[in-house]
């Protein structure tokens, strides 16, 4: 991994808690906010589900920031 790459990690479940799918994609860290990265990832999700043809959508993220400035 190169210094100014983070690695996106997302895992799709179904509403019983199962793994659907999970994947992981290097992505240049243009942005060292939290909450961008985790955006990234998240848009990862919700185009890994839409290829799946999933009708419906979830999002949760793990980001934890202090300030939202």
């Amino acid at each position: 991994m190169e210094k100014h790459e983070v690695i996106l990690a997302v895992i799709g479940r179904d509403h019983e808690g199962s793994v659907l799918f999970a994947l992981t994609r290097k992505s240049p860290l243009a942005n060292a906010n939290p909450l961008v990265v985790e955006a990234k990832a998240a848009l990862s999700g919700l185009r890994e589900a839409h290829s799946r043809k999933f009708s419906y959508y979830l999002l949760e993220g793990d980001t934890v920031t202090s300030n939202l400035d």
